[in-house]
């Protein structure tokens, strides 16, 4: 169901069609919900396939979700070309014990889902600062930054620990 709500009307329809809980990563913060869930979206389902964070990206980018590969392909090249940035803060938590070289082969790949770590890739690769709205009982958000801290754009995405739709924060 896509359209303009709250963030509190898109968490309740994210919330029923994802039933497990989740557990936050260490970047994740409590955020005050007063402020974020009484602002107004317009929320775009995402279909889920296992690329609905760069399906996300895609259409915050060009309203276009099919784009998503350009998305993963970016953020690829990004863990490729900056190896020595991205290495070292991967070893210190390796994705499913797989070294670096592995774990790039792996997410390159279609449909295969993506963790923080690849986020802040794309966030870098792009230039953009991420804000992830937790749609559960924990109620978190995560904000990633380009390495650089030069920011062109803010995109904003919904998650749940399952699935991620797109948000576009509406103007007053």
């Amino acid at each position: 169901m896509d359209g303009v709500m709250s963030y509190a009307e898109a968490y309740k329809i994210v919330a029923e069609r994802n039933h497990l809980n989740y557990q936050m990563e260490a970047t994740y913060e409590p955020y005050d919900e007063t402020e974020i869930l009484n602002e107004r979206h317009d929320y775009r389902e995402m279909i889920g396939d296992g690329n609905c964070v760069v399906r996300s990206v895609a259409d915050q980018f060009w309203e276009n979700q099919e784009l998503h590969d350009e998305v993963r392909q970016a953020g690829v090249a990004r863990l490729i070309k900056f190896r020595e940035l991205y290495e070292a803060v991967y070893e210190e938590n390796p994705i499913n014990g797989l070294s670096y070289d592995e774990y790039v082969r792996h997410i390159a790949r279609p449909n295969v889902d993506i963790h923080p770590f690849f986020t802040q890739a794309i966030c870098d690769a792009y230039g953009v600062r991420i804000i992830e709205m937790v749609s559960d009982a924990n109620y978190c958000i995560a904000e990633f930054t380009p390495t650089d801290g030069e920011v062109t754009a803010t995109i904003r995405l919904i998650s749940s620990s399952r699935h991620t739709d797109s948000m576009y924060l509406l103007d007053d």
